[in-house]
């Protein structure tokens, strides 16, 4: 994404900052529609509004980091999880985008787990008729990962195993 900005705008400091700014005002309106959907429209705008005026959280969109762009993958993930309960082909992209968090940052791995743990024990606890749409989405959503991680696999992991394997065992094991 950087690299898009570069290209696009030239190299600079406001083109390096683009990208996590952008990140930052999609997570804000993702995490408010998101929040609609779940507990109505005042619920939704309450959200939004918090989130886009934490002093933190805007200092952090315009620093030019990947934390931002990691947190609107998962934000988004969220938004397609939201969505998969009524319609469940959202699920797989909630699955591939708690691997692009991953793959932004490593931090959050702990979303791709907490995710497919949610995924699995809604497809487990989900046996009624009114919850068939759940089980769908859940079955969706664990699509998702498993296509997206095949494809890290075999696009990014495999073919650069040696470096993966040392800097995720430096950066989580070692240190």
């Amino acid at each position: 994404l950087e690299y898009l900005s570069f290209a696009v705008f030239g190299v600079g400091i406001w083109q390096a900052r683009l990208v996590s700014e952008f990140a930052g005002l999609t997570s804000v309106v993702l995490l408010a529609l998101g929040t609609r959907r779940v507990a109505g429209d005042l619920a939704g705008l309450v959200a939004g509004a918090l989130l886009a005026t934490n002093y933190v959280y805007v200092m952090y969109n315009r620093a030019a980091i990947m934390e931002a762009t990691m947190v609107a993958c998962m934000v988004a993930s969220w938004y397609c999880y939201v969505r998969a309960q009524e319609r469940a082909v959202w699920g797989l992209a909630a699955g591939v985008l708690a691997l692009l968090a991953f793959f932004t940052k490593a931090a959050a791995a702990f979303f791709v787990g907490a995710l497919g743990l949610e995924a699995v024990l809604a497809w487990l606890l989900a046996r009624n008729r009114p919850s068939a749409e759940s089980r769908r989405a859940a079955l969706a959503v664990i699509a998702g990962m498993t296509l997206g991680g095949l494809v890290a696999l075999a696009a990014f992991v495999a073919p650069n195993w040696t470096e993966y394997r040392f800097y995720n065992w430096q950066m989580s094991v070692t240190r």
